[in-house]
């Protein structure tokens, strides 16, 4: 499974996505998160999840997932941590999710989420 490269945080070429760690106890670590995209290293690398705001996916590695949990997305999340949990669930498949140092899209943070009338916070730019 891919990342389809850096997602560049609105237009601001600052980092928004190119992949996550994920520790033991569960604490997240966005890789290059706000930082320049210029400054993003020049190789593909494992990492434990890709956003799911723009990720490629193979077919036939969401169908082993789907299998074994009945949905790609677990239930127990929806927006934001789905993303992490399916990370977790395709490297205990000994699948694994690679970052490319692409720069391949703009994102509009939590932009569907404000049009439907909800207000988030993880939308802060820094």
């Amino acid at each position: 499974m891919w990342d389809p490269g850096i997602i560049e945080l609105r237009d601001s070429g600052r980092v928004d996505s190119y992949g996550c760690y994920i520790d033991e106890l569960l604490t997240v670590y966005p890789f290059m998160n706000r930082k320049k995209v210029g400054d993003v290293p020049k190789k593909c690398f494992a990492v434990t999840y890709v956003a799911g705001a723009y990720a490629i996916y193979r077919i036939e590695a969401l169908k082993q997932i789907v299998l074994k949990h009945n949905s790609i997305f677990p239930t127990e999340a929806f927006a934001y941590l789905d993303d992490d949990l399916l990370g977790i669930l395709a490297y205990a498949r000994d699948m694994y999710m690679v970052a490319v140092p692409i720069r391949s899209a703009k994102h509009y943070v939590s932009l569907s989420f404000k049009a439907a009338g909800c207000e988030t916070t993880s939308d802060s730019e820094t």
